[in-house]
């Protein structure tokens, strides 16, 4: 019932993982939390570690008096010394847990949206690292799951774009690269494969009919060390990068129904490519960029 009104909660079973120290979870826990609810009854009475995480919170409350111990009495077991003075709910029967929720939620809608977004929040950076361009959980605007994500290439600009597509509404989220599309590829590279030597650097623009390539010829000193990146925006709709090598196997793209084949080609020095839709005969290939 918490978290269905955007409260965060700690339990040990949801947040440790298999080879996790129990007790420095549980330490973190109890540092990292707002409040903590003792559940207490007969049971947690003869609990040791029961007794040693109402140790921990009681340190906790000397230290910080915005921290808020809450005893949650289960049956009529007497609280211990140290805790009786606080405020504290009966637990008995079900319906006794709505009090206790509406106690933190007041407000039927405001306190609820605001704790939604602090726990949706928490989520995302539990999920992404803080420099990652884009952290998308779900759609803002159909709440759909259905998301996709690809890097996206503006030869004008030479801007690396990241975007993330909702596939049920359309809805995207562009962010924008710290570098531009051929700094990055050229460093990526070199980083992957240290010993290329990339000679040559040309921006090419192909158009395949029902597709277009545009991104970047990286010329190395060894003819077959040399290779395309870029990206091949489909039916004028959806946009997806590639990277096809001198020496690799022919590259196939598969979106939209729409087949995408790229190649090197020996004899013309150069890269070529074809796209056709699923059921068409194949089509000619066109040169893509030439070597030289």
């Amino acid at each position: 019932m918490f978290i269905d009104r955007g409260i965060g909660v700690w339990f040990d079973q949801w947040e440790l993982k298999a080879g996790d120290s129990t007790t420095g979870g549980i330490g973190k826990g109890i540092e990292e939390c707002e409040v903590f609810m003792l559940m207490w009854s007969s049971a947690a009475k003869a609990s040791k570690w029961v007794d040693t995480e109402l140790r921990a919170a009681i340190r906790r409350r000397v230290d910080d008096t915005d921290f808020r111990l809450i005893p949650i009495m289960i049956d009529d077991t007497a609280p211990p010394a140290l805790v009786a003075d606080y405020r504290g709910f009966p637990l008995k029967k079900a319906s006794d847990m709505d009090g206790i929720v509406r106690e933190f939620c007041p407000d039927p809608e405001i306190d609820v949206v605001s704790r939604l977004q602090q726990r949706f929040l928490e989520l995302v950076s539990k999920q992404f690292p803080e420099n990652d361009e884009v952290r998308c959980l779900f759609c803002p605007v159909c709440a759909s799951k259905n998301l996709s994500a690809l890097i996206k290439h503006e030869p004008q600009f030479d801007e690396r774009l990241y975007v993330v597509r909702c596939a049920d509404c359309g809805w995207e989220q562009h962010a924008p690269g710290d570098v531009g599309w051929s700094a990055c590829t050229a460093a990526t590279e070199d980083d992957e494969d240290g010993d290329e030597s990339i000679a040559q650097e040309r921006p090419f623009e192909a158009d395949l009919g029902i597709a277009r390539a545009t991104g970047f010829l990286f010329v190395a000193e060894a003819i077959e060390d040399s290779f395309i990146r870029g990206t091949l925006n489909i039916l004028g709709l959806e946009d997806v990068s590639f990277e096809a090598r001198v020496a690799g196997p022919p590259l196939q793209i598969n979106v939209l129904g729409v087949t995408v084949v790229i190649s090197f080609h020996p004899a013309l020095q150069a890269f070529t490519g074809s796209a056709v839709r699923g059921g068409a005969g194949p089509q000619p290939s066109t040169t893509i960029v030439g070597l030289r």
